[in-house]
């Protein structure tokens, strides 16, 4: 798995009342057009981009604010500020996020699935090492099969990467 992110695209510039980004107005303030309050402030939150893949495939996942705080437990606000102004690239406690063996719920849009949006959304991540272990396909490569995941048609409900698995069947369908 990588960071793909640099300096600047690991967070965005959200409303202090709702997650939603604001934008910049010509006497300096910050509107959000969500909730349509104008401010002076804002709250830097979290939007990184990871890349899982193995031999077989890759994939680009984005994880927002709620999950990347829920596995580092460090807001974005504090990173940000943290970091030196000659810093380069995104801050190393990102590097965290790779040395995980997570489940991934993601959301799947019709763009993804035509290909004109490559960048799945995750909904929800789970780090129970049990209930990753459930999922997490058994990969023999010499065969190219899971012994895992597999439905009674033979289709799979889990896209097996070595470093992430992403479960497309959520808890209430099993």
């Amino acid at each position: 798995m990588s960071i793909n992110s640099g300096k600047h695209d690991w967070w965005y510039k959200a409303c202090d009342v709702c997650p939603k980004k604001v934008d910049p107005k010509e006497d300096g303030t910050w509107e959000c057009k969500r909730c349509q309050k104008v401010t002076k402030t804002y709250t830097i939150r979290y939007k990184v981009e990871i890349i899982a893949f193995d031999e077989t495939t890759t994939i680009t996942l984005l994880l927002w604010d709620n999950e990347v705080l829920t596995l580092l437990g460090v807001k974005a606000q504090t990173v940000h500020d943290s970091m030196a102004a000659t810093y380069e690239g995104y801050p190393s406690i990102l590097d965290e996020l790779l040395e995980r063996k997570l489940l991934f719920r993601i959301n799947v849009k019709a763009e993804n699935i035509s290909g004109k949006d490559t960048i799945f959304t995750v909904w929800d991540i789970c780090s129970d090492e049990d209930v990753v272990e459930r999922y997490y396909p058994k990969l023999d490569l010499t065969d190219n099969t899971t012994q895992t995941g597999l439905t009674e048609d033979g289709s799979s409900n889990v896209l097996g990467i070595s470093q992430a698995v992403v479960n497309l069947q959520n808890d209430s369908d099993s």
